[in-house]
């Protein structure tokens, strides 16, 4: 939260966010997806890389990219997937 709170700061367009879960107990998760989702629909744009697909997916998200290996294997609108697509585009591209 201290990282976030860094970083709007600086007022920025987009925020860059890198596996804000990393490390974090579940209930300190919760809370972060919890601000970030309350800075998108204050209209901040949000640049989110996170493993937690389900939590994603869960609403935060408008669009996922997924990137294998540096190469884009799916791309969608958050609405339109589940964890099952996600996980079939990551394991099917290898």
């Amino acid at each position: 939260m201290l990282a976030i709170a860094t970083a709007l700061a600086a007022r920025p367009a987009v925020l860059l966010v890198d596996e804000p879960s990393s490390g974090l107990a579940p209930v300190f998760v919760d809370l972060v997806f919890e601000c970030l989702e309350r800075l998108r629909d204050d209209g901040l744009a949000i640049l989110l890389v996170e493993q937690l697909v389900e939590q994603v997916l869960g609403g935060i998200a408008d669009e996922v990219i997924v990137l294998e290996r540096g190469r884009v294997t799916l791309r969608d609108s958050a609405a339109n997937l589940s964890v099952e697509d996600v996980a079939e585009s990551i394991y099917s591209s290898g």
